[in-house]
């Protein structure tokens, strides 16, 4: 992609390259099958991830099919990209919170294995503290305050009371 873009004379930032990449992460998503790692590794040496790009991502790792392509290519992001590692780790911890388990169960796992690189262990620590610390609140959805709302602890209504698997929700990173 960036060569492409290079010889024409384009930046990154243009439109046309968001359009691009667009384009080509929606085609894999269509011609591949679930598991290909080429999703990964175009948006590895893709010279920039768009918003676009980090949806898409959302969204593979919100498909159960796709799932371990789309939360294993976080990782990588995460890991290599320095400048993408707030809002990959973002990403991923959001996902601690999934209401599926599979989902939930595979980026915690991811979590704890980011624990011990540097840098990356205080930000896991905070999220898990501010999580835990929504327990004090009444209910599960005033855990959920416009604050916070980043961050969920699932699909509460105002009249819901903790239950066993909402205490479990908060708990996760722990």
């Amino acid at each position: 992609l960036e060569q492409g873009y290079v010889w024409r004379g384009l930046t990154p930032e243009s439109y046309g390259y968001e359009q691009c990449l667009q384009y080509v992460l929606h085609g894999l998503y269509r011609k591949l099958e679930p598991g290909d790692r080429l999703f990964t590794k175009i948006l590895l040496e893709s010279p920039e991830i768009t918003e676009g790009a980090i949806n898409m991502i959302k969204s593979f790792c919100e498909n159960s099919d796709w799932l371990e392509v789309g939360i294993s290519t976080l990782y990588e992001l995460l890991l290599r990209r320095s400048n993408l590692r707030t809002q990959m780790l973002d990403v991923l911890l959001g996902l601690t919170m999934n209401i599926n388990d599979k989902i939930r169960d595979l980026a915690i796992e991811k979590c704890k294995d980011l624990f011990v690189i540097p840098g990356l262990a205080m930000p896991l620590e905070d999220f898990a503290t501010t999580i835990l610390t929504r327990l004090i609140a009444e209910n599960p959805v005033h855990a959920c305050s416009a604050e916070d709302t980043e961050l969920p602890v699932g699909p509460y209504d105002k009249d819901s009371q903790w239950t066993e698997d909402s205490i479990r929700s908060c708990l996760h990173l722990f």
